[in-house]
């Protein structure tokens, strides 16, 4: 069911799907809801076979909830397509951030067309607070821009001046923005069955 996973601390209140989504995500202070739900939950893994197949992910068994003295654990393992994937959540007792570490197995998968960052695998954040769009670059900081791919060195938020999601990153830097929705490009893999974030452009005749 939605948000079968509830959580609240201080800073923010969560409610989880059991495939790892994210229904609602809602500050405690001021009460403002960051997930856009009419366009889809935060945290959605999606991608596009070599066949031009919409792929989602899928779990294979049901979540694992711990509580310990620093967080609450989600961890829930399952595939996009033939990639194998584990999912762990991180829910800090006292502090106003949430991590996602995801952990993929990629052989033999392939996925997108090299050329089309939305048939890539991507992970969406459907986002509500509607102004700017800004994320870091060396030494710096510069706005961003809807249905344009940008490179951030390690943040993007998106957002009013008051209220907004920030999205840390430690894998790749290739975003775009799409109705407000921010995506994450994770990885394309077009020729020889290889996956990665590069790829050789496919040859048409």
């Amino acid at each position: 069911k939605v948000g079968d996973l509830s959580y609240e601390n201080d800073h923010y209140r969560v409610l989880i799907n059991p495939d790892a989504t994210v229904a609602s995500l809602i500050t405690c202070k001021g009460g403002r809801e960051l997930i856009e739900s009419g366009n889809g939950f935060g945290n959605t893994l999606k991608a596009f076979s070599a066949e031009d197949t919409s792929l989602h992910f899928s779990a294979t068994g049901e979540p694992e909830i711990s509580t310990g003295s620093v967080a609450q654990v989600f961890r829930v393992v399952g595939a996009v397509g033939s990639a194998k994937v584990q999912q762990t959540i991180m829910l800090y007792h006292h502090l106003p951030r949430i991590d996602f570490i995801l952990t993929f197995d990629f052989e033999d998968t392939v996925f997108g067309n090299y050329w089309q960052d939305e048939s890539k695998l991507n992970v969406y954040w459907p986002i509500a607070p509607r102004e700017k769009i800004d994320h870091d670059i060396p030494f710096g900081v510069i706005p961003g821009r809807q249905e344009r791919s940008f490179f951030a060195t390690s943040w993007v938020r998106l957002g009013s001046t008051k209220t907004g999601l920030a999205f840390f990153h430690r894998g790749t830097n290739r975003f775009w923005v799409r109705r407000n929705v921010l995506a994450n490009v994770l990885a394309c893999g077009v020729i020889g069955r290889d996956i990665g974030t590069r790829a050789w452009p496919e040859l048409y005749v």
